[in-house]
């Protein structure tokens, strides 16, 4: 696909990182001139400011050839804060060069940003960042170019959740050791949230065996050895926290 002189590509449905989980963004970006700039966005408007034309509200990953090849986040316009936490640039960035992008905005604020030359692994960048104040209602995500007819082409985009919640907690194990009583709970879970756990002898007394447990990808377990010994039945129940 050919972008040229801000053409603003935006995606027609919107993305909430804190919603559907994290988002990754990967594709491939080749430059045809030597004065261009790299330019995606999340969280973003989608809506051309005036005079310069550059997005006017979003979450930027950003490079510019130009510019010391130094892969940057940064924030477009007033309702979104950013700090960048690390440093990064390519040794090149090229016309005629293609390079492999991955961005991800993993909800909670979490931002990384990779650009990988294809055909030369060496040379690679990686940036990440957090936001640190958020007051944007939008999010839609954005891909354009530097201004005055410049050209790049963008290929093989993929838009995909870096995890998906789970609507629900499901208890898909229950084992118990003979030798000490105590059982192995395991419960689906995703790696974005913390989960309560309880545990009851009769279905209606309940006892907090720990709250914050920090989930794993796709599933989580849980071993109680407090509880269940010296017990005939244990019945579990497990929440996830806000």
């Amino acid at each position: 696909m050919e972008i040229t002189g801000l053409g603003h590509l935006n995606t027609a449905n919107q993305f909430d990182p804190e919603v559907v989980g994290g988002l990754r963004i990967t594709g491939q970006w080749t430059f045809t001139g030597s004065v261009d700039f790299f330019q995606i966005l999340v969280r973003s408007d989608g809506v051309p400011s005036r005079g310069s034309g550059e997005t006017s509200n979003g979450i930027e990953f950003y490079l510019s050839q130009e510019g010391g090849r130094n892969l940057e986040i940064r924030r477009k316009g007033s309702k979104l804060a950013v700090t960048q936490n690390s440093s990064g640039t390519l040794t090149s960035a090229g016309a005629g060069q293609t390079f492999n992008f991955i961005i991800e905005d993993r909800g909670g604020g979490q931002l990384s940003f990779t650009m990988t030359q294809v055909g030369n692994a060496a040379n690679t960048a990686t940036v990440t960042g957090i936001i640190t104040n958020d007051t944007h209602d939008k999010n839609f995500i954005t891909f354009h170019n530097r201004e005055g007819g410049r050209t790049a082409y963008l290929d093989n985009v993929s838009i995909n959740r870096i995890t998906t919640p789970p609507t629900r907690v499901v208890v898909t194990g229950l084992t118990r050791t003979p030798a000490t009583g105590a059982v192995t709970l395991t419960f689906t879970s995703s790696e974005l949230h913390t989960y309560k756990i309880e545990a009851s002898a009769d279905l209606i007394a309940w006892t907090e065996l720990q709250g914050s447990v920090f989930g794993q990808a796709d599933a989580t377990q849980f071993v109680d050895s407090v509880f269940a010994p010296g017990k005939l039945n244990a019945f579990y129940r497990v929440t996830r926290d806000p």
